[in-house]
């Protein structure tokens, strides 16, 4: 009632009888009220709508109604929680009646023989009720505060007129670092940092002497030792005397303000530049309404230029936007308030879209604008119109996580099927009850309904009895097991595999089956055997020249006349070692990628030229004739000098070795389509045809190179192979038995790469 004359009342009457209204009206205005709403109700229905659609000042209920009473109206009265005085008036009402109603909740009760006491008692209650009323709001005012204080963003905290802090909040450790048991007692000079000047607090102590509010910016120092930057009121606290009692401090921390405002003038022109190139349209628009600025976004997303733009009203672009009653008024109605509302903007070509447009409040020479972002919401259209259509296909994601698994199932199928390694499961008692194909194609059912067949395709005694082994360990303890045998596949060819025993246990480590698996390590055994005949080969080619050192230099120690002989034996000997060890160390070097290949551009023809010249006189002294042919104007080739020289000197030397004396070698250059050829052919020896597979192999020399007397290692020609292959080339061979050989090395042009 404090916003109203206190002579209004707004009254809700509960009585079914019209006359004893209008005498409880009468005598309302004749103690002075005036009803500025009234209703009267006689039903429970009636009386619930009535609290529920107004504000009442006052309650009276009769206490005894034909199809209602007062007790079950003061119930209904509780039930709406309304703090209100509630009065029961009744005619017939007991002693004992009355005192359970004022119990139950009612604020007096009124005989309708003694009504001259019910204005005194509205009187009486509606001033308990202000008195209730302004309690409450100062108990909320005071919580309020209080959460404001310790919930508050700056840090607070109060001192005695000592300077002692008596008080700090939460917002103060975080801002400081400091705990209340760590800073109640000390004074602000625990924050000082020595680097705020002294004329600073020197007018802080004058301005609070005088009990004057101090504003201003200290640099303290946060526990931690690290300085922040503090923007900090200090006010007196007065009594209600007027004497200054304590002091409190209010501190933000503003040292990212302070970096911010140092960034925000060097990042103005990237701000500008990143507004005229935002993704979202920018409008500023005047007190009326009208465009006076805008960003290219809007140009583009409007179809007009930024002239025609310029003038237009914001109702024209935003077809749902209706400012009532008009512009202006909207306008000063909404000055200085922030939000985002929905809308339609129309294009040029007449085609709508939805926007989101975010709105605020800016001054500019004086003058109050508003600066709207606008973002097409379209996308977020079709998003929500996509998440109902999902939402309808909820109830199919069960089925489908379903189809899922099934598909997972046929997938792990699928898996099995095409998997190299031969797979059979089989149970405890090591009967298969499944096999993969690759199991079915090893052995063509010759190991069929127990995994203890696998022991017939095995024929060697040794693999059979490691094999026996590990069966019985996975079947009669369930241990896993892993074999490497030789066995006979279904085509009655010999391989080597690796077998592995799983076994398959419950949760309670009991035996549930068994995995049989299969893999093919044939190649993995070729290549240790090749090793092994690697390391036998090269222990044999050092071996040779070893013995014959040994030999000569017994020879020597026998007849030291002959010094000159067993010098010039001993340095071929020499050279031979030399050159086998090279070659081993150029193999060695080629398969770790430690050689470095130093690639240029080439002419083929002119290199081989120089190594032909360079070796010449070995043909000469077997009286060879050497042809040497290379075509003009051959392209250039990208390659490592040294190692093509190495390549060329290697097939000239074997064609000069393996030729008799008086024969022919030739060496031609040409270009084939995008490659540069170089061929040496010889009229030696030749290879026959099944060494020719094998000729580029390590340490491999043909019967026939053998047979030659010609020293060799076996490793040139695979070192010319990884030569070329390195050069993206490639090197063949063509031989006839006794007739000679031809090899071609094709080397990729320089543009062709």
């Amino acid at each position: 009632m404090a916003d109203r004359p206190p002579t209004q009342l707004r009254l809700l009457l509960v009585e079914d009888s019209e006359d004893d209204a209008l005498l409880l009206r009468r005598l309302l205005h004749r103690g002075g009220y005036t009803l500025s709403t009234f209703e009267r109700v006689d039903t429970p229905e009636a009386m619930r709508a009535a609290l529920a659609d107004q504000t009442w000042d006052i309650v009276i209920t009769d206490y005894s109604m034909p199809r209602f009473d007062g007790m079950t109206a003061l119930a209904i009265f509780k039930e709406s929680g309304q703090d209100i005085p509630f009065f029961v008036v009744s005619g017939i009402i007991g002693e004992d009646v009355a005192v359970a109603a004022m119990k139950a909740g009612a604020h007096d009760y009124i005989m309708k023989g003694n009504l001259n006491r019910l204005l005194p008692a509205i009187q009486r209650e509606l001033e308990e009720h202000r008195v209730r009323h302004a309690r409450r709001e100062a108990e909320d005012q005071l919580r309020k505060l209080s959460l404001a204080v310790e919930q508050s963003p700056n840090a607070i905290f109060i001192t005695n007129l000592q300077g002692e802090i008596e008080y700090i909040n939460p917002r103060f450790t975080e801002t400081t670092g400091y705990t209340k048991a760590e800073t109640l007692g000390r004074t602000p000079r625990l924050l000082q940092s020595g680097l705020t000047p002294p004329a600073t607090y020197e007018s802080l102590r004058q301005q609070l002497e005088a009990g004057h509010e101090w504003r201003g910016e200290l640099l303290n120092r946060r526990k931690s030792g690290e300085t922040y930057w503090s923007s900090i009121t200090i006010a007196p606290i007065k009594n209600a005397a007027g004497v200054t009692t304590h002091y409190v401090a209010i501190e933000e921390d503003i040292t990212e303000r302070k970096l911010a405002e140092e960034a925000l003038r060097d990042s103005e022109a990237r701000f500008r530049q990143l507004v005229e190139h935002a993704a979202d349209a920018l409008f500023v628009v005047d007190p009326h309404g009208r465009v006076v600025n805008v960003n290219q976004q809007t140009c583009t997303s409007l179809g007009y230029t930024r002239e025609e733009l310029m003038g237009m009203a914001i109702a024209d672009i935003d077809v749902e936007f209706r400012p009532q009653p008009d512009f202006e008024t909207w306008f000063e109605r909404n000055l200085d308030q922030t939000g985002t509302i929905s809308g339609r903007h129309q294009r040029k070509d007449g085609t709508t879209f939805p926007v989101e447009v975010r709105m605020g409040y800016f001054d500019m020479g004086g003058r109050k604008y508003i600066l709207a972002l606008a973002r097409d919401m379209t996308e977020r259209e079709l998003m929500q119109a996509e998440l109902e259509r999902y939402a309808g296909q909820l109830a199919n994601l069960v089925d489908e996580r379903t189809r899922q698994l099934s598909r997972t199932m046929e997938q792990l199928q699928a898996i099995l099927n095409n998997s190299s390694d031969a797979i059979a499961l089989a149970r405890p008692n090591g009967d298969i009850i499944a096999a993969n194909p690759a199991f079915e194609r090893l052995f063509d059912f010759r190991v069929q309904t127990a995994i203890e067949q696998i022991l017939d395709v095995i024929p060697e005694p040794q693999h059979l009895e490691k094999a026996s082994h590990a069966l019985f360990d996975v079947l009669e303890h369930g241990r896993g097991a892993r074999v490497e045998v030789s066995l006979v596949r279904s085509d009655s060819r010999s391989i080597d595999v690796d077998i592995a025993l799983t076994p398959v246990k419950t949760q309670t480590g009991a035996l549930d089956g068994i995995v049989l698996s299969l893999r093919d390590i044939t190649h993995l055994k070729e290549i240790d055997r090749f090793k092994t005949r690697f390391v036998a080969n090269a222990a044999h080619d050092l071996a040779n020249p070893i013995a014959n050192l040994k030999l000569q230099i017994y020879a020597l120690r026998a007849s030291p006349a002959r010094l000159e002989y067993h010098l010039t034996a001993l340095e071929a000997q020499t050279r031979r070692l030399e050159n086998l060890v090279n070659d081993l160390r150029m193999l060695s070097q080629l398969d770790r990628g430690a050689v470095q290949f130093h690639m240029e551009s080439l002419d083929l023809g002119a290199l081989i030229e120089e190594v032909v010249v360079t070796h010449a006189a070995q043909a000469e002294s077997k009286q060879q004739t050497v042809h040497l042919n290379v075509a003009d104007h051959l392209p250039l080739i990208l390659g490592d000098r040294s190692k093509l020289e190495r390549v060329i000197a290697n097939l000239f030397a074997n064609a000069v070795n393996y030729t008799p004396i008086g024969g022919a070698i030739d060496v031609d250059v040409d270009r084939d389509e995008d490659q540069v050829r170089l061929t040496v052919s010889d009229t030696g020896i030749g290879i026959e045809a099944a060494d020719q597979p094998r000729i580029f192999e390590r340490f491999y020399r043909s019967d026939g190179a053998k047979l030659s007397g010609v020293e060799g290692t076996g490793l040139g020609l695979s070192i010319v192979k990884e030569i070329v292959d390195t050069h993206n080339g490639r090197v063949t061979v063509e031989s006839t038995p006794g007739q000679g050989s031809t090899f071609s090395v094709y080397l990729p042009c320089a543009q062709a790469r």
